[in-house]
């Protein structure tokens, strides 16, 4: 009965844990691999921890300390077997030691709780019960500030807990637990202190390029009003039609507007269009970008360009903008596999910049680049230049709506931490 119900709570948990990094821009794959690092984290630690705490009597019967299913785990020790095992490949793997653990340490009172029920035959047990799983509602509720916050409140509640359940014998395993409980409860209240002096983590910041850098809608309203020429069906191009071709990947309006034609084939026509004739005039940077990017280049931020135009093309323009210098990476769509609004560009960004997504910002100009950047976790920022597309930026709801691209300078001032949720 015990395994089945240890089963429920650490499937709970998953789901649980996995929801919660999904929400931060990692895939299932990378949520297993953590919970499962953890997992054995909280293993070793809670059954090291309960020996210690019963050494006496296990040296009487020293081959029962292999038998895991004599006795138990201290709630204690999984919380430092969980963040002791799990530090090392959260570095290596570039994610946020902090906001891995505010969604993973709460887990261990839901599961201790869950698990403890096959054995709650008394009152008092249920009051134990209780107080776990009021815990992990609690802290998971509590609007932490820092990272790191919710491990610290964590370790304040396990303290607590098991303070009273030891002055109050609620529980028969917590006899022995009430000095660790003073030293876990001092621990979680030095960890909130440090917390307060910890400094941030500089952000990467990723810019869309055309309508966010560079004005380039000039340019891409006559391609597109040459295709629909060429299609004959030039009275179709309106100025509302114009505006919603502006930003979306090229493929996606070519079937929108031409069901009936080969999409691949408009595409290389509205390229092949694009390359054979000078621009010269057409293509402008917005105002304040280029000393924009200069201060962030001098206060030391990696910068990279993620857009729906090709790599080349982007390259290219940043080149005769005079402004290529400033970014560490340019991705075109030819190198992403989906297009915006999925994540992908700016996972990929971060991956290839060696910087993890934890602390990141993407600057964009449509309602695909805010949902984007939420989808990866990021602080989405919106740069609306038309303003016909300020209602959709608005319901995507980005962290922030910029009126010029020098704000970003101010912007980055803000004392919180660079992602949707801001924590």
């Amino acid at each position: 009965m015990s395994g089945i119900f240890l089963v429920i709570a650490i499937a709970s948990a998953f789901c649980w844990f996995a929801w919660r990094r999904y929400r931060q821009g990692y895939t299932l794959d990378d949520s297993t691999e953590v919970l499962v690092i953890a997992l054995i984290g909280g293993i070793l630690g809670g059954r090291i921890f309960y020996v210690l705490q019963n050494f006496r009597e296990y040296m009487k019967y020293l081959p029962y300390i292999f038998r895991v299913t004599d006795g138990g785990y201290g709630m204690i020790g999984s919380v430092l077997g969980v963040c002791a095992i799990s530090f090392f490949p959260l570095k290596k793997k570039k994610m946020s030691v902090f906001r891995t653990w505010d969604a993973l340490v709460p887990c261990i009172l839901w599961v201790t709780g869950i698990a403890r029920i096959a054995r709650a035959n008394t009152q008092e047990m249920w009051y134990v019960i209780a107080m776990d799983l009021v815990g992990f509602l609690i802290v998971y509720f509590l609007p932490g500030t820092r990272r790191g916050d919710k491990v610290s409140f964590t370790l304040l509640w396990i303290g607590f807990e098991q303070m009273l359940s030891s002055i109050m014998g609620w529980d028969p395993q917590a006899k022995t637990v009430f000095v660790p409980s003073i030293f876990i409860e001092a621990m979680g209240f030095l960890s909130y202190i440090l917390l307060r002096f910890r400094k941030r983590k500089k952000p990467v910041v990723l810019f869309d390029l055309d309508g966010t850098l560079m004005d380039s809608k000039p340019m891409v309203e006559e391609c597109f009003r040459h295709v629909f020429e060429m299609y004959g069906k030039l009275e179709e191009f309106t100025p509302q039609v114009a505006g919603e071709v502006f930003g979306p990947p090229l493929i996606d309006m070519m079937k929108k507007y031409f069901p009936d034609q080969n999409p691949d084939e408009l595409v290389e026509e509205y390229r092949q269009y694009q390359e054979t004739r000078s621009w010269n005039g057409y293509m402008l940077l917005f105002e304040g970008v280029e000393q924009t990017l200069e201060s962030l280049k001098e206060n030391g931020f990696k910068m990279a360009i993620v857009s729906s135009r090709l790599g080349n093309s982007c390259k290219l323009w940043l080149t005769q903008l005079h402004i290529r210098q400033y970014f560490n990476l340019v991705l075109g769509q030819d190198k992403i596999e989906h297009a915006k609004p999925a994540p992908d560009g700016l996972l990929m960004a971060c991956e290839k910049l060696g910087y993890g997504h934890d602390s990141a910002i993407y600057v964009g100009d449509n309602a695909s680049d805010v949902i984007a950047a939420k989808r990866a976790g990021m602080y989405a920022v919106a740069y609306v230049t038309d303003s016909s597309k300020l209602e959709d930026v608005k319901k995507a709801k980005p962290n922030k709506i910029l009126n010029s691209i020098p704000e970003i300078l101010e912007m980055l001032k803000e004392d919180h931490e660079w992602t949707y949720e801001r924590k």
